[in-house]
């Protein structure tokens, strides 16, 4: 079982768009935020990106299709590199999609919510917008 480490300032896991963002190698994780509170996920009910893929990118070009995206940076990304952004290769270097609000809660309204997943696992992390799954170490 691979577990997933985060270290935040906050006494809550959560960031301000309801979700917390882990890393799946502890060297990365330990004193990163100085003072942080250190938390961990087992990993337990997540789904890989990577069988989303099909998914978010027919719901990207659905959102694209119905002029969802007017008016926002969003509107010039294609279903092919918005799915990449939300499966960056380095999280902790750069979490891509999942440092964006507005990316943030559109995977979670089109894509995770509907299908009932509260976490995804990315190449090197985890994404988990469930608190219940987090401890607190």
């Amino acid at each position: 079982m691979t577990m997933y480490y985060r270290n935040y300032k906050e006494e809550s896991p959560m960031s301000e768009w309801g979700h917390a963002m882990f890393v799946d190698h502890e060297d990365s994780w330990v004193g990163t935020i100085g003072d942080g509170v250190n938390y961990v996920y087992d990993g337990t009910g997540a789904v890989d990106i990577s069988d989303l893929e099909d998914v978010i990118k027919d719901a990207w070009s659905e959102s694209l299709k119905n002029g969802d995206f007017d008016d926002t940076f969003m509107a010039d990304i294609t279903a092919e590199d918005a799915f990449k952004s939300f499966a960056p290769e380095d999280i902790v270097m750069s979490a891509e999609a999942w440092d964006d609000g507005d990316m943030v809660q559109w995977i979670w309204n089109k894509v995770l919510e509907p299908k009932d997943i509260y976490a995804v696992i990315t190449p090197d992390g985890a994404i988990v917008f469930d608190e219940s799954l987090i401890k607190h170490v």
